[in-house]
């Protein structure tokens, strides 16, 4: 009996060993590949990101559309603005994954669905205060001077899509004016090429259009990015081409740059829906005779210059929209259920800003920058209207901002300011707003 017991014992211990032997002969080959690649290949996450609250009292109604502009009101308006997290995977081989999650005035998002079982109409699928957005998501290969981009990143129009995080502006909010033309922070999913050399900043960018149904009067093309659906239609492209010139002057730098955008918008509508009039009919074809060319032109100059403590910097943009005679048109027979304006969106489109401040804390003190600033802006969305068509002097507006901001140790940034609205006629009455704001880096 304890014969037979050792025996089974031997044969337990030979057979456990065996397997084991067996294991390692097939799967060395993939142990050995993996751990030299783990050699050859490392992989680091990094975590960083911002966030802003905002706290402000305004002495006007929030209708505008009333005689004589906004009604006389008082209002305290307390807003979780954003958190933003930025997540960044490289590799030793100069591969990485960049990824932006952004949550606007702590609430989650909400998408519309064309249902076409349902006549066509749009769904609403979840209602919601606030936004979860990916504002990024792309991956990045650095070949020397030369980097590309595949996926979705900001584009390359504006002061806003590489400046906009607490500190990197004087004012605790971001301008209005470039906010209520073109996107703000404004991206798009594509490919990017960006090439250094001499001083110079050269960018190009293939990158889907926008959507014509949310053109407007109020925004112009602002409301056109594409958000509202579950994907990104990139039927009509857009080309983007920017360049910026940097100068490091003693105690400071000089840049200044252009960028142009070109893009499509017609195919880029939930409905094939601009097309010219036409008899023939074809079953096989959503548009028989075509559809109407509408494309979006945009050119802006900005600037920015650091010298000691003194920082200023600006932007002068103008757009022209082909066929907004026929978009309106189109627009004005949406669905309800689509969310937007609907209302005429004019040819032109005009804005420019420009701050100014001085920090004071460079003068005697190290962790803390203390800048007293100045802001002005002009906007007018329905710039050089086209004839018969009302010239509303409420999309024409002049934005004045004073201030005070505060940067402790590049982490906490906090804004004390003070901002005047005006319009285009004075009949329109003049809104004032005090605000403070609070940001931290991380």
């Amino acid at each position: 009996m304890i014969l037979i017991i050792v025996i089974n014992w031997i044969m337990t211990l030979l057979m456990k060993r065996s397997i084991s032997i067996i294991l390692a002969i097939l799967f060395f080959p993939a142990f050995a590949v993996a751990e030299d690649q783990e050699a050859k290949s490392k992989i680091d996450f990094d975590l960083s990101g911002y966030m802003e609250l905002d706290f402000s009292a305004h002495d006007y109604a929030p209708n505008r559309n009333r005689t004589g502009g906004s009604k006389k009101d008082f209002r305290l308006i307390f807003d979780q603005t954003r958190l933003a997290l930025d997540l960044e995977v490289k590799t030793n081989f100069g591969m990485k994954v960049v990824a932006e999650v952004e949550f606007e005035h702590g609430g989650t998002g909400s998408a519309l669905e064309l249902e076409y079982e349902e006549f066509g109409e749009f769904e609403q699928e979840v209602e919601a205060g606030g936004e979860v957005i990916v504002e990024e998501l792309f991956i990045q290969q650095d070949i020397g001077d030369l980097r590309l981009r595949v996926g979705k990143f900001n584009i390359g129009v504006g002061h806003l899509a590489s400046r906009h995080k607490p500190g990197q502006l004087l004012g605790g909010v971001r301008p209005e004016s470039e906010q209520l033309a073109i996107p703000a922070v404004w991206n798009e999913m594509g490919i990017q090429a960006r090439y250094k050399v001499s001083g110079f900043t050269f960018r190009g960018e293939l990158v889907n259009g926008l959507d014509s149904t949310g053109f407007s009067s109020q925004r112009w093309v602002a409301s056109g990015h594409q958000t509202r659906f579950e994907n990104i239609v990139g039927t009509s492209l857009a080309g983007v081409l920017r360049s910026d010139y940097k100068v490091p002057v003693d105690s400071g730098s000089f840049e200044v740059g252009v960028s142009g955008y070109y893009g499509g918008t017609t195919l880029n509508r939930p409905k094939v829906d601009l097309v010219p009039n036409c008899s023939e009919s074809n079953e096989t074809s959503t548009a028989p005779c075509g559809t109407i060319s509408a494309p979006v032109m945009i050119a802006e100059l900005h600037w920015e210059f650091f010298f000691k403590g003194l920082q200023t910097r600006g932007l002068v943009l103008f757009g022209h929209l082909e066929k907004a005679e026929q978009i309106s048109t189109a627009n004005s027979r949406l669905s309800n259920n689509l969310g937007v304006l609907r209302s005429p969106v004019a040819d032109n489109a005009f804005l420019g800003w420009v701050e100014l401040g001085y920090d004071l804390g460079s003068i005697w003190l190290e962790e803390w920058k203390i800048s007293p600033f100045v802001r002005g802006e002009y906007v007018d969305t329905f710039f050089q209207p086209r004839e018969n068509t009302y010239d509303n002097p409420r999309f024409e507006r002049w934005l004045f901002t004073a201030g005070v901001q505060s940067i402790y140790n590049d982490f906490l940034v906090s804004n004390l300011e003070f901002e005047q609205r005006r319009f285009g006629n004075t009949k329109l009455n003049i809104e004032n707003s005090l605000r403070i704001s609070l940001g931290a880096l991380f």
